[in-house]
């Protein structure tokens, strides 16, 4: 019997992440620009399944956001398709209503339009998309 199950939540977040101070700096390098409201560049957190790249990543994003006002989205993309994925970012970074029948390219061009400073989006399981030309 597990003493603390909901630690298996997907929105469960640790408090503090030990054994990880490597990689949430190279995280926080990479993203920390965006704080100054300046383009921060890609960031790819790779590894095997299970490991906590997910809970990693949100765990930096909530650091990142109790520092500064910072628009993020997290945004799942198992199962999705690029207009799908496009949609829920706009969805997430702005309080449009997005209809269903957006494209990718039309939920991209409005985002863009509603976004005066950068952005932070967490692209969860995007390997997926290396079967389409989404990020290209």
């Amino acid at each position: 019997m597990l003493a603390v199950p909901h630690v298996f939540d997907d929105d469960h977040l640790p408090r503090e992440y030990p054994h990880r101070e490597t990689e949430l700096e190279q995280c926080f390098r990479c993203l920390n620009p965006a704080l100054q409201q300046n383009h921060s560049g890609h960031l790819l957190v790779s590894g095997s399944s299970g490991v906590g790249k997910s809970s990693l990543s949100r765990f930096a994003l909530a650091e990142l956001r109790s520092q500064a006002a910072i628009t993020t989205a997290k945004v799942r993309c198992l199962g999705s398709t690029p207009a799908d994925i496009a949609r829920s970012m706009l969805e997430a970074m702005t309080t449009a209503s997005v209809p269903h029948t957006y494209s990718a390219v039309q939920a991209l061009d409005e985002l863009d339009e509603r976004l005066s400073k950068p952005a932070i989006v967490i692209l969860d399981e995007a390997d997926e998309l290396a079967k389409t030309a989404f990020l290209l």
